[in-house]
């Protein structure tokens, strides 16, 4: 063998990422409020970009605060300054669910009184009373703030909390409702009450592990003050019989390049390099301004795509949801699937159904046991499991493989052990389990 040196030239084609390209694709994976970070950062180091806010938006500090709620004559942020996150959650169900403007008012007055855990304040009675807001009125709407997210919030007192968080389970049991009726006397410990109203020393146990796992304290889900999710990035609209699709006008800055400024200064530049900073600059200023619009065409392109492929979802629920993956939505929307990918990572779109972050319109399939080309979604299967549990009477409790078959006579293939493994995920007791709490509840 005979070792021996040569230089050759061989060609070949890459990808090179150039600054543009890296801060394009940083703009993609930006939330609203991460972008309206980045742009503020930006304006501070180019003297021809200007940052206009929209109204009710106010910047966040470095300190990790949050931005301000819009402008009206109820200022909800002053009101809830401790939990914004909480409050504009709230504030968006109210828009979504309550229909007339005055109801509306009342309803954020009902926020106005709602306190650190989310219960609601007792002077509430007395503040409607002096603004003449009739009773039967204002507990109407009180019903309908009672069936928001999260379960348990506006309520009067514990038992009334619990009490809401099992009826959204459908969980609530005629033994659950005597002892909820009776909370005084538990907290009291006056057994003899308590057994007077059918709930012994030796039910009692068993009654009380039901509802372990709700939460006391609702508005705690939420974190700390500033955490979770604000606003949705993208809200979708129903607009004659179809959706419309908008980028969040409240979380997204505009972004200005001032051209005659520029052109006022560069005349007075001293030297060439003065002058060549100041072309590059705007120049930089440019470039981003036709980022952010291809942004939002890409943004919008893709939630439409993806609002199409779930349209079952927005009429019927959960259920309806249809296996999805990034390739599907890429080839729908004419873009590569890591565009898609960056799309979705960290964004909400707000529906009539609620907020939801954007990966959750991409369950995992499952195999169906019909002739339906997708099959089912992980989703509805563990919507059913949850349907099918939750409306079981004592008598007849559902095993893993009495819901393997059910499922299958619906057309959803699943395995006795993914059965389980939702449940589980959950947090829904076995069979023998269940039987052993009902029993103890009656």
């Amino acid at each position: 063998m005979v070792l021996a040196q040569r230089l050759e030239q061989r060609q070949a084609q890459g990808l090179v990422m150039t600054p543009q390209m890296q801060q394009a694709v940083a703009l993609l994976q930006f939330s609203n409020l991460d972008l309206a970070g980045h742009l503020a950062e930006q304006a501070a180091t180019n003297p021809f970009l200007e940052i206009e806010a929209p109204e009710g938006f106010a910047p966040i500090p470095i300190s990790g605060g949050i931005p301000s709620a819009s402008k009206a004559d109820f200022d909800l942020a002053a009101t809830l300054a401790d939990h914004p996150t909480l409050a504009r959650h709230l504030e968006w169900q109210i828009t979504i669910d309550i229909k007339t403007e005055p109801d509306r008012e009342i309803a954020r007055l009902f926020l106005a009184h709602l306190n650190e855990r989310g219960y609601l304040d007792p002077a509430w009675t007395e503040d409607f009373g002096e603004r003449g807001i009739a009773q039967e009125r204002a507990l109407g709407i009180l019903g309908q703030l009672q069936q928001m997210d999260p379960p348990g919030i506006f309520a009067r007192d514990l038992a009334e909390c619990l009490r809401l968080q099992l009826m959204d389970a459908g969980a609530l049991t005629p033994a659950l409702d005597t002892l909820l009726h009776h909370w005084q006397d538990l907290a009291a410990g006056n057994h003899r009450a308590l057994e007077a109203a059918g709930i012994t020393r030796q039910r009692l146990p068993g009654l009380l592990a039901l509802m372990k796992p709700l939460h006391p304290r609702p508005a705690e889900a939420f974190g700390e003050p500033g955490s979770g999710i604000i606003e949705p990035d993208i809200i979708m609209r129903e607009m004659r019989g179809g959706w419309r699709v908008d980028l969040n006008p409240n979380t997204l800055p505009r972004l200005i390049v001032n051209r005659d400024y520029h052109t006022a200064i560069v005349s007075g530049a001293k030297n060439s390099a003065e002058k060549t900073w100041m072309t590059e600059k705007l120049a930089s200023a440019s470039w981003l301004a036709r980022a952010l619009d291809q942004r939002a065409r890409t943004l919008l392109s893709v939630s439409e795509k993806i609002i199409e492929a779930q349209a079952g979802f927005f009429k019927a629920g959960s259920r309806a949801l249809k296996p999805l993956t990034l390739r599907m939505i890429a080839e729908a929307a004419g873009v590569h699937e890591s565009t898609v990918s960056r799309v979705t990572s960290n964004k909400t779109m707000g529906t009539p159904r609620g907020i939801f972050d954007l990966k959750y319109f991409f369950p995992v399939g499952m195999p169906s046991s019909s002739d339906s080309e997708n099959g089912c979604s992980a989703t509805a299967i563990r919507d059913d499991i949850r349907q099918l549990v939750a409306a079981e009477k004592a008598d007849a409790i559902l095993s893993d493989d009495d819901l393997v078959e059910i499922l299958a006579g619906r057309g959803m293939k699943a395995a006795r052990r993914t059965i389980a493994k939702y449940r589980e995920a959950m947090n829904i007791p076995s069979s023998y389990a269940r039987k052993r709490l009902r029993r103890l509840s009656g």
